[in-house]
């Protein structure tokens, strides 16, 4: 039942997150391919934004990515039951299995505002708004799914054959006012306003010239 009403939570979250991106072009206009072809893909003023500059990130001494890489293949490790450590909608699923071969249990932040790069080229990368503190127990793989927020507007949405690396942490001012906007509200899984409102700021500041007034009015009138 659980994993039915998250599948149909997921669906609608998704619809009415397409429906908003597809009417927000230039001047106004309708997209067709936004979010599902790739098409203009990481291209124009979204082009910093394929690789993005930032504060480079590394994992601790002893702690590696099982396999090398985050995956959009979720399950089995990763499952639709579980809570996700943040939740940005449901554009980009990943799992994330960091494995600790040290033998002292070891805490891992992960910090707001790192990307995860994809490796497809039509992929849509994906980044954090929050600061997450990982307990790692010794000599064990712990797996932690994560909702991304979504980088490039114009991308194909996360797939199952999707795989990510991390990347940079941001630098960028406007994003990193989201993050510090972000401090104060739950990005939780069932927070579907605070995913709206952040998600569809972050396209406005990768894809366009800023936050539009009507979505700084949508932050502003989160909880």
């Amino acid at each position: 039942m659980i994993r039915v009403e998250r599948s149909l939570r997921g669906i609608a979250f998704t619809a009415a997150f397409a429906m908003a991106a597809c009417s927000s072009g230039p001047s106004g206009a309708g997209s067709s391919d936004v979010g599902l072809t790739g098409s203009g893909c990481k291209t124009g003023k979204n082009a910093p934004f394929a690789s993005p500059a930032g504060a480079p990130f590394a994992l601790p001494a002893g702690v590696t990515l099982k396999n090398g890489e985050v995956t959009g293949d979720f399950e089995p490790d990763c499952t639709v039951e579980s809570d996700p450590i943040e939740y940005g909608g449901d554009l980009i699923i990943a799992c994330m299995g960091l494995q600790n071969s040290t033998r002292a249990d070891v805490t891992l932040t992960l910090p707001a505002g790192l990307f995860f790069l994809v490796k497809a080229p039509d992929g849509q990368n994906g980044m954090t708004l929050q600061d997450h503190q990982l307990v790692l127990p010794a000599g064990k793989t712990t797996f932690f799914k994560i909702n991304l927020f979504c980088v490039n507007k114009h991308c194909s949405w996360g797939r199952k054959a999707d795989r990510y690396v991390f990347g940079n942490v941001t630098s960028d001012p406007g994003l990193l006012e989201l993050v510090a906007r972000a401090k104060t509200h739950k990005l939780e899984f069932g927070h579907d306003d605070e995913a709206y409102a952040f998600g569809q700021a972050i396209w406005d500041i990768t894809d366009g010239d800023g936050v539009t007034p009507e979505h700084r009015k949508l932050l502003d009138r989160l909880p």
